[in-house]
């Protein structure tokens, strides 16, 4: 009897046992690919609430004088350093969610955590999952970023801006470390970043 037949009798095709994997994969692949999207979607948005609301209350905060002032300082700084859109909105952001994002706040602090963890109190690894350890890690990840972002800049913009990139740098830091923490991980994050960036380039009158 030939194979089709008693693929024909049984009621059963030999192609639907080798497709049948194949389908289960592609259709794993497209939840994994709708799912990044999904997350790099929200995160963008929860960004941009951000990134508007910060904007408002940076410039009710200052005067009209100071507010074009900075502007032009951050104007000189992108046309000196030569640094183009695609830098500044989505090179920089995505290199700062690999160094600051993956490496840093989801591989690095967990490893270092979880090694003291063990040597003080060995079996309580899971206090690391916590939601207090979760905010740590941001709060962590964000002062890195933050003290990162000082160290290359210093000197580049006067003292009054300095301290405004610095208190948006921890708020909006932390902002993306709960992000990577959530349900939205580093796709989110990615999207936030990207977002912000994109939007304070946009608000940049140059």
């Amino acid at each position: 009897m030939s194979l089709d037949r008693c693929s024909h009798n049984t009621g059963y095709s030999l192609s639907s046992k080798v497709m049948g994997p194949t389908k289960n994969v592609e259709k794993r692949e497209e939840d994994s690919i709708s799912g990044y999207l999904k997350s790099f979607g929200i995160g963008s948005a929860i960004s941009i609430c951000y990134t508007a609301a910060n904007h408002l209350r940076v410039v009710g905060s200052i005067s009209a004088t100071d507010f074009t002032s900075f502007n032009l300082e951050v104007c000189n700084f992108i046309e000196r350093k030569s640094i183009s859109t695609l830098d500044l909105c989505i090179i920089g952001p995505i290199a700062a969610e690999i160094i600051f994002g993956q490496l840093i706040q989801k591989n690095l602090l967990p490893d270092i955590s979880k090694g003291i963890v063990g040597r003080i109190a060995p079996g309580k690894e899971s206090v690391l999952n916590s939601n207090v350890a979760k905010v740590s890690r941001a709060i962590l990840s964000a002062g890195l970023f933050t003290g990162t972002y000082m160290f290359l800049n210093g000197g580049e913009f006067s003292d009054s801006l300095m301290n405004i990139h610095a208190l948006d740098a921890v708020i909006f830091g932390i902002v993306l470390g709960l992000i990577r923490e959530s349900g939205l991980g580093l796709a989110g994050a990615v999207g936030g970043h990207i977002a912000h960036d994109t939007l304070a380039t946009a608000l940049l009158s140059c």
